[in-house]
């Protein structure tokens, strides 16, 4: 059982004299199982007054929420936020697989040597590597996943310029 000095609890009276030695604003409360709702919880329980805190809540997000259903990486760990930017729909590396296609079809449509897919296209794999390098680390920094992240979205950017300039006169591309 471990005991420590928490915040009092909405039952505890921080001004009551019987509190003794403790401060005012302060109640000794120790970590105990207690009936919640029926069931068994490890909670923290007052010296003073037996009021019984629930312990918080932890929500995790399962890997078909990270890969399939979120739309944003808001609110996400450094380990799910590369994992939704490397296999959801909604993620970067989707969004790079769509410019690389569009790549593709704009070389077969205007004719552009086939260089270009070296440079922007599907063959261009190093944006793809390092968002992946960053996925495979066991414990990447904050660092080396924003900065791939941030790396992949420069790239579309650049893609979606030469597509634009291409497509506006294929003849200097």
């Amino acid at each position: 059982m471990t005991t420590h000095k928490m915040l009092p609890c909405k039952a505890c009276c921080p001004a009551r004299p019987d509190l003794g030695m403790w401060k005012i604003g302060r109640v000794r409360h120790e970590r105990d199982y207690c009936e919640i709702d029926g069931k068994d919880v490890g909670a923290w329980k007052c010296y003073n007054c037996g009021n019984v805190k629930r312990p918080r809540k932890r929500e995790h997000m399962s890997w078909d929420f990270i890969t399939k259903e979120a739309t944003t990486d808001a609110k996400m760990n450094r380990r799910n936020k590369i994992t939704f930017h490397c296999f959801n729909p909604n993620g970067i590396y989707a969004a790079l697989k769509v410019v690389q296609n569009r790549v593709s079809e704009t070389v077969d449509k205007t004719g552009v040597p086939n260089g270009a897919l070296l440079v922007y296209g599907s063959f261009n794999d190093y944006p793809r590597k390092r968002l992946f390098d960053a996925l495979e680390k066991k414990s990447a920094s904050s660092y080396d996943i924003h900065s791939a992240i941030r790396y992949v979205k420069d790239e579309i950017e650049k893609v979606n310029e030469w597509i634009a300039k291409t497509l506006a006169n294929p003849m200097e591309a």
